[in-house]
């Protein structure tokens, strides 16, 4: 399942991508895996100093390696697409440790409400 944050800030993004992530791939038998990314959102990541688009994935135990590594390959790959069609990122978070989502958070810009 491919989650996509396009814009809501209303609860932490750690808080999100483990409740959603967490309920759907270990709940549902025909979800092996849950990914959480954003497009348009970029987050605050704790110790780094350049904003992030995220591509975290979190697997059920019935996820194989096969699968692991074509979620791994299409996140470079997204990444290698966004970067041809808007410029070069300074940085970029392809992680599948979903604790470097901890105590991050949306950047909300000025004239911006949560949502």
């Amino acid at each position: 399942m491919i989650f996509v944050n396009d814009g809501f800030t209303g609860l932490p993004v750690d808080i999100v991508a483990a409740l959603c992530g967490d309920i759907l791939t270990q709940s549902y038998s025909s979800i092996d895996y849950f990914l959480y990314l954003t497009v348009n959102r970029y987050v605050e990541i704790v110790d780094s100093n350049k904003p992030k688009l995220l591509w975290v994935p979190s697997y059920s135990s019935r996820a194989n390696d096969s699968l692991v590594d074509f979620i791994d390959d299409l996140g470079r790959k997204w990444f290698d697409f966004l970067e041809k069609e808007i410029g070069p990122f300074n940085s970029r978070t392809e992680t599948g440790a979903r604790d470097v989502l901890i105590n991050s958070k949306a950047i909300i810009l000025p004239k911006e409400e949560k949502k």
